[in-house]
């Protein structure tokens, strides 16, 4: 027997006829140009394709959890290279309101032959490394390469201690070299993460799709999954079996229910035990709630307490009657055991009884 590379012609004796069975339909040498569509600069992308016969024709857009947006029926396309153009829109001519959508392209023949691209299966969600991270202290100049197009998580924070900042939450980006300028400031603006020396970054990514579309300028309103999103090949990035609606890092505030003023400039002032709330955003709540989490309490960046079973609201104590007078950093990071930190930090002054508020 013998296999060619392409197609194997079969013939078949019936009745005394020949008759040769036609090759399988083929969808290929697809491509999408540009991978990005900025809708803030109205623009649009091409999906190139190959028929291999003449074949009726449509493109189903989704988001990354199965549900789908749009479907485009393309009537009947002869044989050879096909563009369609697409401007990110959806069945009711609104744009889209995911930053990634995926495309599958579907074909019959006439005499019923079927061609189906879609390759997400086995080219999303999975792990990148090599990145050739690198941070220029002096200018915050941050510099990595992505070997294929992927979601991006970027987190800051000080070696082996706090968790202070995430740059990136899964954003997806294109392949290739990238840059970033960071004012080296935690996400309250308090901590200028450049004037440490321990100061740490840390980059994870998994792959998107080859047949994604990255959406640029547009509102994110991500829906919940699709009932068939079940996503558990071997190999997949953790995060890429999440959910997107829930796949960020957790939201909250911080509260003071006993305060001794404020100063001049609205930083409250504490002293002795201090009594720190932690309230998870409602729109976290459910879920949080539902799954155990962990709070880590900092002062001034300096490990102080950790709640490894946390319920929200919770209510912790920090001493601060050994502190010297004057401002001071109070830091929490909530953890949750699928790999999301979230951080909030404060500034305080702290008196002692002899040295009672001059404002």
């Amino acid at each position: 027997m013998i296999y060619r590379r392409y197609f194997i012609v079969l013939a078949l004796l019936i009745n005394g006829t020949v008759c040769y069975a036609k090759p399988p339909l083929q969808v290929s040498r697809v491509s999408v140009i540009p991978k990005t569509i900025d809708f803030s600069k109205n623009e649009k992308t091409s999906i190139n394709y190959y028929l291999s016969d003449d074949a009726f024709v449509n493109i189903t857009f989704k988001d990354e959890n199965e549900n789908v947006l749009y479907t485009k029926q393309l009537g009947k396309k002869t044989q050879g290279g096909q563009v369609f153009e697409w401007d990110g829109m959806d069945a009711e001519n609104k744009a889209v309101t995911t930053d990634v959508v995926l495309f599958n392209i579907n074909a019959r023949t006439e005499d019923g032959r079927y061609a189906h691209f879609d390759p997400s299966a086995e080219t999303a969600g999975r792990p990148l490394a090599n990145f050739e991270l690198t941070l220029d202290e002096e200018t915050g100049k941050i510099n990595y390469v992505l070997s294929h197009a992927a979601r991006v998580r970027l987190r800051a924070g000080l070696k082996q201690g706090v968790f202070l900042n995430t740059l990136y939450d899964w954003q997806p980006q294109e392949a290739g070299r990238h840059e970033l300028i960071w004012d080296g400031l935690d996400n309250s603006g308090e901590i200028d993460l450049l004037a440490h020396k321990g100061n740490n970054l840390n980059m994870n990514a998994y792959s998107l799709a080859d047949n994604s579309i990255i959406m640029k300028g547009i509102e994110i309103k991500y829906q919940k999954p699709d009932s068939i999103f079940h996503p558990n090949l071997p190999g997949q990035h953790m995060h890429y079996r999440h959910p997107r609606i829930d796949c960020h890092e957790p939201r909250f505030s911080l509260d003071f229910p006993v305060q001794h003023g404020r100063d001049a400039d609205g930083v409250p002032v504490f002293k002795g035990h201090v009594p720190v709330r932690v309230m998870i955003d409602e729109k976290d709540a459910a879920r949080l709630g539902a799954n155990p989490y962990e709070v880590m309490v900092y002062l001034d960046t300096q490990f102080l307490y950790e709640e490894e079973q946390a319920l929200t609201p919770s209510t912790y104590y920090a001493d601060v009657s050994n502190l010297n007078p004057g401002h001071h950093l109070l830091t929490v990071n909530v953890l949750t055991y699928d790999d999301h930190v979230g951080t909030q930090t404060v500034k305080f002054k702290v008196l002692n009884d002899a040295n009672e508020p001059s404002f």
